[in-house]
């Protein structure tokens, strides 16, 4: 259990071995971890079965976050975690307090602020500048 990036629990299935992924945005994640522990009680370790509730949990805290960004990126949106824009641009931008507004990304994320000093989370519709 873990994220994309760094989850070694991957590397250990063999090459022809089949294997299932649950994703967050998925309703019924937690539910289907919550039963994974309940069928694992006495199988597998207890530190196993509390990183897998604590995967549980996280799952159903960040749901509606994570639908909300799949919902943004059909719209256009470009999240900076995944990428950033291209540099020497004025970009749309969506700030982390939820408004949107227009900056200019130079060259790098230190000066991706907005003039309230709030972070960028998404943006979209570069043009090139300067």
């Amino acid at each position: 259990m873990g994220y994309k990036k760094n989850d070694a629990c991957l590397d250990k299935a063999y090459d022809d071995e089949k294997i299932f992924v649950l994703m967050t945005r998925d309703s019924t994640s937690p539910l289907v971890v919550g039963e994974w522990i309940k069928q694992n009680i006495g199988i597998q370790p207890r530190e196993k079965l509390i990183e897998a509730l604590d995967c549980a949990i996280e799952m159903s805290e960040r749901m509606g976050e994570i639908n909300q960004r799949k919902i943004l990126e059909k719209e256009g949106w470009v999240f900076c975690q995944r990428k950033s824009p291209p540099e020497n641009s004025e970009c749309e931008v969506l700030f982390s307090d939820g408004n949107t507004g227009t900056v200019c990304y130079w060259d790098g994320w230190d000066d991706f602020k907005s003039p309230n000093n709030i972070d960028v989370m998404a943006w979209k519709n570069p043009r090139r500048v300067g």
